[in-house]
């Protein structure tokens, strides 16, 4: 009976050291595991950024067809003029 009791305090040290490691690994995930809400903030404002840049692109678009036709809309108006 000897051999039975050892062999169920190591199933025992087994099984709590299986916690402990469970329990451990548990706390250095929601350490290290950014939560929800920053997640979140951070993909807001990389989409902010994101229609910030589109809008800069069409801006930058919509200059350029202006000053290639000039402000009255007909092509070679301008160099007409000058």
């Amino acid at each position: 009976m000897t051999q039975a009791s050892g062999e169920s305090k190591t199933d025992i040290q087994n099984v709590e050291e299986s916690k402990t490691v469970q329990l451990l690994a548990t706390g250095l995930l929601e350490m290290y595991e950014p939560p929800l809400v920053t997640i979140n903030t951070h993909l807001k404002e990389l989409t902010e950024k994101q229609d910030a840049l589109a809008d800069v692109a069409t801006n930058k678009e919509t200059l350029s067809t202006i000053s290639k036709t000039g402000r009255t809309g007909r092509e070679g108006s301008y160099k007409a003029s000058c």
